[in-house]
């Protein structure tokens, strides 16, 4: 038996009991996802019953819709280890970031690694980790991105994380939602 996906809303504890229990009723992956290359590093999930805003612990967020300026100052937040040694943290870390143009982001990654569905993002206080991934990358309180892959090793300062560019997927984003919303 498969085992099955919730998703807890409005809690900045890791393990805390404050937060609400969703039930992932379907995950929805990018039809052009790579997992060699991590491009297109995307999915929705479809919960089985509407989760509940109070616009204070849990609200929605829109969807910015154009790519940001070089050095704009971004915000992700997450569970991810602030350094290598450890994988998560108890409580939701944030972090402010700045993004890194894709020419230079290339140059720390190779020209065959970033691809116009990654944004770069880095900072001089540390980065995120693989305890953040699948997190939002904000600006101006619009997702520009999300957490996507990095050098190895985590939590690094000045060498650039990796985001799927939500910019770039977001007329499959609207598609799908679209079509989610026709079906429920």
């Amino acid at each position: 038996m498969a085992k099955q996906l919730h998703v807890i809303a409005g809690e900045t504890h890791r393990t805390g009991s404050k937060g609400s229990i969703y039930l992932v009723n379907r995950i929805i992956i990018h039809p052009e996802f790579d997992m060699w290359l991590m491009d297109n590093d995307l999915a929705l999930v479809v919960l089985a019953h509407q989760m509940k805003l109070d616009g204070i612990g849990v609200s929605t967020i829109g969807l910015a819709e154009v790519e940001p300026n070089d050095a704009s100052v971004v915000v992700v937040a997450g569970w991810g280890g602030i350094s290598s040694e450890e994988s998560t943290v108890e409580t939701l870390q944030l972090i402010h970031l700045q993004t890194v143009e894709l020419r230079k982001c290339r140059k720390f990654y190779g020209e065959d690694r970033i691809t116009l569905s990654m944004l770069c993002a880095a900072g001089n206080r540390g980065d995120t980790c693989a305890g953040d991934a699948g997190g939002a990358l904000v600006i101006n309180d619009l997702a520009i991105g999300l957490v996507s892959w990095g050098r190895k090793g985590c939590g690094l300062t000045d060498f650039p994380g990796v985001y799927t560019n939500l910019v770039h997927c977001s007329e499959w984003i609207q598609e799908e939602t679209a079509k989610t919303l026709k079906i429920s």
